[in-house]
């Protein structure tokens, strides 16, 4: 279950990275993510071909948020 809800939050914030200014301020409690690499090039390549852009999947910085609910500029986001 643990391993679930990591995968889904690492998916959200690739998305909000994709959708938001590369330097928008993440929230406080978010900590450097060193991802497993098959899995995560692989959810890169599926973002890539749904989103009909490409990018270098090793200049990305990947984080993982603690909780439910990623906050942003005021929004939630689960």
């Amino acid at each position: 279950m643990f391993g679930v809800r990591r995968s889904r939050k690492a998916i959200l914030l690739l998305l909000l990275a994709a959708c938001r200014d590369a330097l928008s301020p993440f929230p406080n409690d978010a900590r450097p993510l060193v991802p497993t690499p098959i899995q995560y090039a692989t959810w890169w390549r599926m973002t890539e071909a749904c989103a009909r852009r490409s990018g270098d999947f090793n200049a990305i910085r990947w984080y993982n948020v603690l909780g439910d609910v990623i906050r942003v500029d005021g929004e939630d986001y689960i």
